[in-house]
């Protein structure tokens, strides 16, 4: 968390945006020790109390909570003494990985195509949420109230509205961070720890028995996702004729309630001074 970093924060800030910790500088659990994890958590912890929308949860990075029973429970204990809540999440997905195919294309001096782009973004975060919700109406009996991780990319920017679009044709809500940590998934609390956790579906259907399928979407990894835009749709997205941002701008419309979703985190280019964000 570096000075541009506390920049944009205070911009956040000023929208109206929760603001969480996250740590300060991103350590990976299992390969860093409690006492050096607590330290980064605390320093983060001292830089984001002066935000008027600060809130005390914080997000695991790269989602990693624990891989041995000592660890696990000596962060849950820093959690409570500074009463924190986990932000767990619910939808996982690789966004992040589009993102590099789409900054690699600009790196190469490729005309985009940002409406076929913005079909496969959607698509596969729609195949990942689509996923989750059931595998967890597999292992719960219902459709909990979700959270949706979402990585600040241009790809969010640039695509995050036609995502709402479809999320609400299709019969689902955006609600409150509130709201969704008030499912009683919330308190669910996985038996044994985990060098790399699966979110809280994942979480659920591992202990319920579900060998294969409980982490990210198999067939939608990395690899995956690169050699099935190369074949079907990545020459194609990657046009002689850009399409202009300003022709995928649409009105959201009014749906009717449904499963809820809450946006975890939204990309700092879609904010606008003064309006509030997805949560």
């Amino acid at each position: 968390m570096n000075e541009e970093g506390i920049k944009r924060l205070r911009l956040y800030n000023k929208a109206g945006h929760l603001i969480g910790n996250h740590s300060h500088s991103h350590p990976n659990f299992l390969n860093t020790g409690l006492a050096h994890y607590r330290e980064d958590f605390l320093q983060a912890h001292q830089l984001l109390k002066q935000f008027d929308n600060f809130i005390p949860y914080f997000r695991y990075p790269y989602l990693r909570e624990r891989e041995t029973l000592k660890k696990r429970e000596g962060m849950r204990k820093v959690l409570r003494e500074n009463e924190y809540r986990n932000a767990y999440i619910t939808l996982n997905n690789y966004d992040w990985y589009i993102e590099d195919l789409f900054q690699k294309a600009v790196r190469e001096g490729k005309n985009i195509n940002l409406l076929r782009f913005s079909k496969m973004y959607v698509d596969v975060l729609m195949q990942s949420i689509n996923y989750y919700d059931d595998l967890a109406v597999k292992h719960l009996g219902r459709s909990p109230k979700h959270v949706l991780l979402l990585h600040k990319t241009d790809m969010s920017a640039l695509f995050i509205g036609d995502l709402v679009q479809k999320l609400r044709r299709e019969g689902w809500e955006i609600i409150s961070m509130e709201e969704a940590y008030q499912d009683p998934i919330a308190q669910y609390a996985v038996k044994k720890p985990l060098k790399y956790n699966p979110r809280r579906i994942g979480e659920i259907a591992l202990d319920r028995g579900q060998k294969k399928g409980s982490g990210i979407i198999p067939w939608k990894s990395p690899t995956l996702i690169k050699d099935s835009s190369k074949r079907s749709c990545y020459f194609q997205i990657i046009s002689e004729r850009p399409v202009p941002y300003s022709t995928l701008s649409r009105k959201l419309r009014p749906q009717r309630s449904a499963p809820g979703l809450y946006w975890c985190c939204a990309p700092p280019d879609f904010f606008h001074p003064g309006k509030p964000g997805w949560a």
